[in-house]
């Protein structure tokens, strides 16, 4: 993908937290993480494989520190998409593997290409759950791919489903999801966007131009979720919707949950 120029130095994945479950997270991923991950698996293969071949060979404490490097880094990555991780190391491990691999598909075709039709001849959207790829049979909570709606921004992406990656205990839940995100992991997956200043050289920005449409801070409503700290509550207005005034100003670099109601104007 970096030689292809598709992306720089990351990539983005969407995730559910059950804790936050109505609520999608684009969460950065560097490419270095990935490639890391890689070469740790690689090296610890190695080093196991060269201890077998020895004659009543014991596995020394250097490979224990191999496998607790791969175990932290598996971990780090489900817990920062706030993904079940399970009591079983080996459960772990494939895991974030499997999240990464069908994490960079989805991020190839912008989270909300049909990849499952046109690569694996599969419709994985069948009866609500596309696939329980990763669940393990320890008895662990297992994570599932699925297509959801996002709320407002479902007219910026035309009505497009995202593929995002939750909790399999949440297979049920169909409602339209809000984004929480920043306008850097948004831009990278589905700009370009705009910052609209209120002067040239001002900090202050008033509104995000992308698509049809801009990003906005907007009123906190009776339904939506706890802001996280640095979050701001926003919403996506198509060009033909009214716009509200502005509570807050943006700032460059602050973490936007972007779902107000569509429906601008109660009469």
């Amino acid at each position: 993908m970096t030689s292809a120029q598709y992306c720089n130095s990351s990539i983005n994945l969407l995730s559910v937290n059950r804790l936050r479950s109505n609520v999608a997270k684009l969460v950065h991923v560097e490419i270095d993480e990935i490639s890391q991950l890689h070469d740790s698996f690689e090296n610890t293969l190695k080093e196991v494989a060269s201890i077998i071949e020895k004659p009543k060979s014991r596995y020394p404490a250097q490979v224990r520190n191999f496998l607790e490097d791969i175990t932290s880094q598996c971990d780090n990555l489900l817990d920062r998409l706030g993904l079940p991780k399970g009591a079983g190391v080996a459960g772990r491990w494939r895991k974030a593997c499997l999240i990464l691999d069908i994490g960079i598909v989805s991020y190839c075709g912008a989270h909300i290409e049909r990849f499952d039709h046109q690569f694996l001849g599969e419709d994985l959207d069948l009866a609500k759950i596309t696939a329980a790829w990763t669940y393990v049979t320890d008895g662990s909570e297992g994570i599932m791919l699925r297509r959801r709606s996002l709320r407002c921004l479902d007219g910026f992406l035309s009505s497009y489903k995202v593929w995002v990656l939750q909790s399999q205990l949440l297979w049920e839940d169909n409602a339209p999801l809000y984004l929480s995100t920043t306008i850097e992991e948004f831009s990278d997956i589905w700009g370009p966007v705009w910052a609209i200043r209120k002067t040239e050289d001002s900090n202050t920005i008033l509104k995000y131009d992308a698509g049809p449409g801009s990003i906005l801070s907007w009123p906190v409503e009776a339904v939506t979720p706890k802001l996280e700290e640095n979050e701001l509550f926003c919403h996506w207005v198509a060009l033909d919707e009214k716009e509200t005034k502005q509570p807050v100003a943006l700032r460059q670099g602050m973490k936007l949950l972007i779902g107000a109601a569509t429906e601008i104007e109660k009469k």
